[in-house]
């Protein structure tokens, strides 16, 4: 995000670090500013009241939240935010961000793009319900996976997903039952299950994939609806 990076080395927003589940937002609090995502990663999470959530997607910088709330100016927080693992985000009052999106256009270009971004990765899980626990469990790891900034290397374009992967930010079993909306004891049988495939096993604490492609295939088309980075695409003409 090269216009926004202008800003932002011009002193527009406040500069945060944070660490590893720590909140950015949270749902129903009072909306007071939108995110620039600058390094790491962030899942946004949709909860009830009876304890029940999900992560419904995984921003991986650069990327923003809370644009929806600015532009639609919704008064509180839609979903919640919460850090995986550690990186550093810039918080933009909303008078600013409007004002940036109405004097600069292409950072309105890579604003609204991030956006346009966002509701494509909405879509493909729009299907999440139809899904049996073990595909929407596939999926949040991959999703993890990808997130990882220690991964970047393994997911380029050219780079499939035919070598093994390895979680380095720390997530446990209770992580991924809040993250689908299921029972511990649910994901605890997947889990046993993947374990005596040799797909999936803890090693030193970390969650190790040796078989991603299998991962893949029972992710079935949840495949890519979590997370969400923005690249500016072919079309979008400057340096």
């Amino acid at each position: 995000m090269q216009a926004w990076q202008s800003h932002i080395d011009a002193s527009v927003g406040q500069r945060h670090h944070f660490k590893d589940r720590q909140i950015l937002a949270t749902k129903g609090a009072r909306f007071s500013h939108v995110g620039l995502l600058l390094s790491g990663a962030v899942e946004i999470a949709q909860s009830h009241a009876d304890g029940l959530g999900v992560v419904v997607k995984i921003l991986k910088a650069p990327a923003f939240f809370g644009v929806i709330e600015a532009l639609n100016v919704e008064p509180r927080y839609l979903e919640s935010v919460v850090s995986f693992g550690e990186g550093e985000w810039v918080s933009i009052s909303q008078d600013v961000f409007r004002q940036i999106l109405q004097t600069d256009p292409m950072a309105a270009h890579e604003a609204y793009l991030d956006l346009s971004i966002a509701f494509a990765v909405a879509a493909k899980f729009e299907s999440f319900a139809m899904f049996e626990n073990e595909a929407r469990l596939a999926n949040l790891l991959l999703a993890y996976f990808e997130a990882d900034a220690k991964n970047d290397h393994l997911f380029t374009k050219d780079s499939g997903t035919n070598h093994n992967l390895e979680l380095h930010v720390r997530r446990n079993q209770d992580d991924f039952a809040a993250g689908i909306g299921t029972s511990l004891r649910t994901i605890n049988r997947i889990i046993k299950t993947w374990k005596s495939d040799r797909l999936l096993e803890k090693v030193d604490g970390r969650w190790v994939c040796y078989h991603p492609e299998k991962l893949k295939e029972i992710s079935c088309e949840l495949y890519g609806g979590l997370v969400h980075q923005y690249r500016k695409p072919d079309w979008l003409n400057y340096k």
